[in-house]
């Protein structure tokens, strides 16, 4: 009897994507290039955000309000944007632009890897002055890559794989971030210190540097042609005769002010009352929420694609918000309580399964809810609302309101509150009314609008 082999075979998704759309050679080279730019660039981001960045600032001596500062200066460089995006649809210069000011950027982070070995540690305050000075010009280099990436995304991924394309790219990232944060955390246990989280940073930015020169051997889609000048005035107005466009960032930027307002502040929390280490709260932040991301992301993308953007956001808003209960169950004490990371877990797992969500929603509706024709000045314009008046806004007003709840500490039914738990509920609240208010005036995404 002839022994039949089975070959098994492994089915590429993004092959199966390409082949239903039947793209050229050339336009899969491009998106595969868009995919290990973003790899590289997840690499860099998850060293320079999260629990490490918010160690590094513990380690320069930051107190909760100036963290808040430190994470916030970068949004108010972003109204750089506005400027970055004119040049772009002036010159027509987007590749070139995007290429130079992006690695410039990037690079800008090696001085701050190097502020312990050039300020003295009893110079504190300008320690933490001078690492927000770099990070702000880092911020307004890198406002050419926000003005440009979107745009330029928009004219490579074809409409109706988008979604798909959007989960799989972020499903892979989110895995090499994951790895990313895991390799950090263990070295900074190994080699502990300020110089530990210099030594990191200096590294990472090489990775940064790589994701952008990524972007200098994709295509150029060419931008759409313009009879009139490129006005600022003329976007703003056009803007605000757009409801579609207006309750868009509308939407965005109270979604990023309520979650501003306390998500930057867990990891204050879990570093300082909560007394985890580096590692704990990489581990099971982190990359406890970048595993539940890449396993639900792809499925997430698909439900965009089929169900639209309302069905994904009301879903994950519900979930999000009530994954802030599991707090009622920590209870910071003088030394480091084990019981304390099972609630932690719950929250970032929960937190990371639906997140991934809405980030593949916010990446459709910034290429479906922005006209073709200067697309780059309204994704400018609702980048700088979104930054200012929800980001960064929040982080001040959260830090803030932290700052003036001072040691606040109470029980009511059993339940141990302080301070950084008062700020978790009231945002997830807030968020809660305003997203469910709004949701229904927002656009379906199903198409791109026209203004």
């Amino acid at each position: 009897m002839p022994h039949t082999r089975r070959s098994l075979r492994w089915n590429n998704p993004l092959t199966e994507l390409y082949n239903s759309q039947q793209l050229p050679q050339r336009i899969r080279k491009d998106l595969n290039l868009l995919i290990v730019s973003v790899s590289f660039g997840m690499v860099f981001y998850m060293i320079n955000s999260g629990s490490l960045m918010a160690g590094f600032a513990k380690a320069l001596g930051a107190d909760d309000f100036s963290y808040g500062v430190l994470i916030t200066v970068p949004m108010f460089s972003g109204i750089m944007q506005l400027f970055s995006a004119w040049l772009i649809e002036k010159t027509r210069k987007r590749k070139a632009l995007f290429v130079i000011c992006g690695i410039i950027s990037k690079l800008l982070w090696l001085p701050i890897a190097l502020v312990p070995y050039f300020v003295p540690m009893e110079l504190e305050p300008l320690r933490i002055w001078v690492v927000i000075v770099f990070i702000a010009l880092a911020g307004c280099c890198g406002s050419f890559i926000d003005a440009g990436l979107y745009p330029w995304m928009s004219g490579l991924v074809p409409l109706p794989i988008r979604g798909r394309f959007l989960g799989i790219r972020s499903s892979i990232y989110t895995f090499t971030g994951l790895i990313s944060a895991i390799i950090g955390s263990l070295l900074l246990d190994r080699f502990t210190g300020i110089e530990g989280y210099s030594w990191i940073l200096g590294i990472t930015c090489f990775f940064g540097v790589a994701d952008i020169t990524c972007f200098a051997f994709i295509s150029d889609v060419p931008m759409e042609e313009r009879k009139d000048k490129v006005s600022l005035g003329w976007t703003i107005k056009k803007a605000l005769h757009s409801k579609e466009y207006l309750f868009f960032v509308l939407f965005w930027t109270i979604w990023s002010f309520t979650g501003s307002l306390y998500a930057p502040y867990v990891n204050m929390y879990a570093l300082g009352p909560l007394h985890f280490t580096i590692s704990q709260t990489t581990i099971l932040g982190q990359v406890v929420s970048s595993l539940a991301a890449v396993f639900m992301v792809q499925w997430w993308g698909r439900k965009l694609d089929s169900h639209g953007n309302r069905w994904v956001i009301r879903r994950v808003v519900i979930v999000l918000c009530a994954s802030v209960l599991v707090w009622l169950f920590v209870q910071p004490k003088d030394t480091f309580q084990v019981t304390n990371l099972v609630p932690y877990f719950m929250y970032c797992l929960s937190t990371g399964l639906v997140a991934c969500g809405m980030d593949v929603t916010l990446q459709q509706m910034l290429m479906t809810s922005t006209p073709q024709k200067n697309r780059s000045m309204f994704i400018a314009l609702y980048s700088i609302t979104t930054a200012l008046l929800g980001s960064a806004l929040g982080n001040l007003t959260g830090g803030w309101i932290l700052k003036q709840l001072g040691d606040v500490s109470f029980s009511f039914l059993g339940m141990g509150f302080d301070r950084y738990k008062l700020i978790l509920f009231a945002g997830a609240a807030l968020r809660f009314a305003a997203v469910f208010l709004l949701l229904p005036k927002l656009t379906k995404g199903e198409q791109e609008i026209s203004i």
